[in-house]
């Protein structure tokens, strides 16, 4: 798996906490195929196989922040 740093135009929920003075940063956590991007397009999609990999990966980001050591994925 590759990991790319991104700046993206659009905008998050975490203008909030930085209005706050709250550090924040984005993790977007789902993979994508570089060669078919589709950000908010007609048929904006990703494989079923990339949606459970997101949720796996941001279960164990959660748990691991939290202090609990992360499970096995289903």
């Amino acid at each position: 798996m590759r990991v790319q740093p991104t700046m993206s135009r659009g905008a998050s929920d975490g203008s909030y906490t930085r209005t706050a003075g709250i550090p924040t940063y984005t993790l977007w956590h789902v993979p994508l195929d570089p060669g078919d991007m589709r950000a908010h397009g007609r048929d904006e999609r990703i494989l079923g196989k990339s949606f459970d990999e997101s949720v796996g990966f941001a279960r164990n980001l959660i748990r691991e922040a939290a202090g609990t050591a992360p499970r096995d994925a289903p």
